[in-house]
């Protein structure tokens, strides 16, 4: 199956690409990134979002002739003025301050915009395509809005965001419903809902479940080792000591874990969801900006009119309703399992292991 990875780069990002890029490298696997596309609206700024993105391939040891597109995204979200904290974005490009090569001949090769890269993979594709969601939906809105057809090309889509029965986690702000992926960019999440493609949300329910805890991180210590590994350890690590506005979850790992062993999912109900994307055009751009500055947006939002901000206290809910679209939302997956998994895969003899069916209970040609 291919794959199509959208990412804003951030640390748990980083921790699920490598992950997918250990599992693609095993000689066993069916699972194939086809491209990966990186976000400037998220947890990192543009550039440094996509030089990542190679670096951190590169570094699991892809060669540069064999990595998948690479693309670079829009800083600009479709509407309203919701951005991460300067200091998380700004920690984050510089991978919170740990040093990995810089590959800049893989680099600087890899020269194309995200929402190029995506409306070409899926015009081109023979057969459907699968889309992991690791951050807004920013960029598949922009593609799938001028395209609706190629809607039709998407198997189907599995995004780590959303909370549907419990608080979420934009701390510090009126808003106590929304994650920061759908609540970055509303209206990018309810424009994708809305064209009816299968969807799986893996919500802060399911990874409230998943946190990184001191056992995990000593037995991964303990049992997984070589550059790739140790990587992962050095970053947790320092997530422990220095984190950025509340405690660390497995949150984007589990959702790639959960994209290609879907076994995992110990508990999931298929719920109608209604993504809130309300502006409120009573309010200044200052109070619908709690971080960073209006200025770091457009003037113009994607429709070309004047940029509106958005519902401070309910903007990117996804809630339950009965209007809304049919959404499968994963509440429960075997935590243990999983963290297992983490520690086998992201060892840097997991492509020499024998049997990857087995490991993951699962034919190969799922995986």
């Amino acid at each position: 199956m291919d794959w199509i990875i959208d990412t804003d780069m951030g640390l748990d990002d980083r921790i699920a690409l490598l992950y997918l890029a250990q599992i693609s490298k095993h000689p066993e696997s069916k699972f194939n990134i086809k491209a990966i596309l990186t976000q400037g609206t998220g947890l990192t700024h543009s550039l440094p979002a996509k030089n990542n993105a190679v670096r951190l391939l590169r570094y699991a040891g892809i060669p540069t002739d064999q990595l998948p597109i690479i693309g670079q995204g829009g800083k600009n979200t479709l509407e309203g003025f919701h951005q991460y904290p300067s200091e998380w974005r700004y920690t984050e490009d510089n991978l919170r301050g740990f040093k990995i090569p810089g590959y800049p001949k893989a680099a600087k090769q890899q020269n194309g915009k995200s929402v190029d890269i995506l409306r070409e993979v899926l015009v081109k594709s023979q057969s459907k395509i699968s889309i992991l969601e690791l951050g807004t939906f920013t960029t598949l809105a922009k593609v799938l809005a001028k395209s609706p057809k190629l809607a039709g090309k998407i198997d189907h889509i599995v995004s780590m965001g959303g909370s549907v029965d419990v608080k979420g986690n934009i701390h510090n702000t009126p808003n106590e419903r929304a994650e920061f992926n759908f609540w970055i960019d509303p209206v990018a999440a309810k424009t994708v809902f809305d064209l009816g493609i299968p969807i799986t949300i893996v919500p802060l329910d399911a990874t409230n479940q998943a946190p990184l805890t001191e056992d995990f991180l000593a037995n991964f210590q303990k049992n997984a080792v070589g550059r790739v590994a140790n990587l992962a350890a050095t970053w947790w690590e320092d997530v422990t000591v220095n984190p950025l506005g509340e405690e660390y979850y497995h949150w984007d790992p589990l959702a790639a874990a959960i994209a290609v062993t879907p076994d995992l999912i110990t508990n999931s109900q298929e719920v109608k969801i209604k993504v809130n994307a309300k502006v409120r055009d009573d309010i200044s751009p200052e109070e619908g900006s709690p971080f960073g500055d209006p200025s770091d947006f457009s003037l113009l939002n994607w429709k070309g009119r004047p940029r509106s901000p958005l519902d401070p206290f309910k903007s990117g809910w996804t809630k339950r309703d009965s209007a809304g679209q049919d959404v499968k939302v994963v509440f429960q997956a075997d935590v243990s399992r999983f963290e297992s998994f983490l520690t086998s895969v992201l060892d840097e003899d997991f492509d020499k292991t024998d049997g990857l069916h087995t490991l993951f209970s699962q034919p190969v040609s799922e995986i």
